[in-house]
């Protein structure tokens, strides 16, 4: 038991008091990249200084990170790195696309995240949540796998805002892809790290080829499911998934992201 007077204090790194060498940045990336932090990067707004990567500026201030990713977005690209990383599993979708492309793409998916829309979606977001907590309730004092946990109720919310007619496969085995995709490409290669060329084969992308596989066979089926039932003019579920493809500029942009996921 947990003393009344200790206070709880989540699981962080410690901060380093000096920022680490080489070897240790590169093993500290593999691991977890916020222990290459230090104090100083937990104690300033923002922060700008060299480091391993060349010169870096951490941003923690609300403001200045409204004036970089809405009010000035056009004066700041996304750097080469997170491009690197994250294209290989995103394609050319939001996270990863620039300049006009991006603001199509983001003008296109807006009005679907509208409050009225998201709104809509509260109760049966609040129902995953309930039905996640009786599980826990069940477990009769037994240790959770947290991350599993989170994974499940996630899959819980998408199906019951985006897929509501089913993801006509077994939950557990979605959950398991996700969980070795993100343990795939979660670490950062060095080859990804230094920007050496891309026919290199990284390891991590190898193996998340499963996965990423697993995900198209589940996302190709929804929607081919749901193109036919709206086909048929038949009464279709209001989810998400229906606002997609109802709006043929942003069933386009999908497609185009799924067949990013391809290449």
């Amino acid at each position: 038991m947990i003393a009344a007077e200790t206070p709880f204090r989540p699981p962080a790194p410690v901060p380093r008091r000096t920022p680490p060498d080489m070897f240790e940045f590169l093993a500290a990336l593999r691991a977890n990249p916020l222990t290459t932090w230090t104090e100083d990067h937990f104690e300033h707004l923002i922060l700008a200084g060299e480091g391993a990567l060349g010169r870096i500026t951490i941003v923690h201030d609300p403001a200045a990170i409204r004036h970089v990713l809405v009010d000035n977005a056009a004066n700041y690209r996304k750097d080469d790195l997170q491009r690197r990383v994250l294209a290989p599993g995103l394609g050319n979708g939001l996270l990863t696309a620039e300049g006009e492309e991006w603001r199509l793409q983001r003008r296109t998916l807006a009005p679907l995240f509208a409050p009225r829309h998201v709104a809509a979606f509260v109760p049966a977001m609040i129902e995953a949540a309930g039905r996640l907590v009786r599980r826990w309730r069940r477990r009769n004092g037994r240790t959770l796998d947290v991350a599993v946990e989170m994974t499940r109720v996630t899959l819980d919310v998408l199906e019951r805002t985006i897929f509501t007619t089913g993801l006509k496969r077994d939950p557990d085995a979605l959950g398991r892809a996700i969980t070795r995709y993100f343990e795939a490409l979660g670490p950062l290669d060095p080859l990804d790290l230094f920007g050496l060329p891309e026919w290199l084969p990284r390891i991590g992308r190898w193996r998340a080829r499963p996965a990423l596989r697993f995900f198209e066979e589940v996302v190709g089926e929804l929607i081919d499911t749901r193109r036919a039932l709206l086909a048929r003019g038949g009464p279709s579920p209001h989810d998400l998934l229906t606002l997609l493809l109802q709006d043929a500029e942003t069933w386009s942009g999908v497609i185009g992201w799924l067949e990013g996921l391809e290449k």
